[in-house]
């Protein structure tokens, strides 16, 4: 006769540090006090600003670590990802139970506190697109003043340059501006150019 009395715990959660950006992903580990079968898709609901979203059940199933996954989408921002809260973790009509058939106790670490996310890494989620707020002409006509809303760079060369710009003009037959040269304060990007009206 075995008598098997000890239901599994959550002990820890836990991620990986750093920023991710829109259409990053990040794996969450739940690890529970004793190994754990999986049935549905269980999830666990993340604070990600004004709309929350949910991390997705993926493996472990079997082991003491059960992995969650999230993809950041556009809109989502946490300057210190944490769960929802204590029940955040949503069975979702499956279950989470030992060998034996006990159920699991899904309660999570108190976010903020000891052995939870948020205590134990720092995660950035920057889901919000840079924008430009404005974008003026310089008095003698030969630059442009374009202002963002937080600081950008370029994907290759760190800094924005020239060849990352280009100035389109409409109507006429007028050539495009050439932009020769681009300078940055904070989130102004001047660009200097040069160009020839035509008839």
């Amino acid at each position: 006769i075995v008598i098997d009395g000890i239901l599994p715990e959550i002990t820890n959660v836990s991620s990986t540090n750093g920023t991710y950006k829109i259409g990053d992903s990040i794996s969450i580990t739940v690890e529970f006090s004793k190994s754990v079968i999986v049935s549905g898709t269980p999830t666990l609901q993340l604070e990600t600003g004004s709309n929350d979203t949910s991390a997705t059940f993926a493996s472990g199933s079997g082991t003491t670590n059960l992995v969650f996954t999230y993809t950041v989408v556009d809109g989502d921002e946490s300057s210190d990802l944490a769960y929802h809260g204590t029940d955040a973790l949503e069975l979702n009509s499956g279950t989470i139970q030992d060998s034996n058939g006990n159920n699991a106790v899904t309660d999570l670490p108190t976010p903020g506190a000891a052995n939870s996310l948020s205590d134990n890494n720092d995660i950035i989620i920057d889901g919000i697109r840079p924008q430009i707020n404005s974008v003026s002409l310089s008095s003698d006509n030969s630059s442009i003043d374009v202002t963002f809303n937080e600081v950008v760079q370029s994907s290759t060369n760190n800094t924005l340059t020239a060849s990352d710009f280009t100035i389109s003009l409409s109507g006429g037959t007028a050539t495009s501006p050439v932009i020769s040269s681009v300078s940055v304060s904070g989130t102004v990007y001047t660009l200097d150019f040069t160009y020839t009206g035509a008839a």
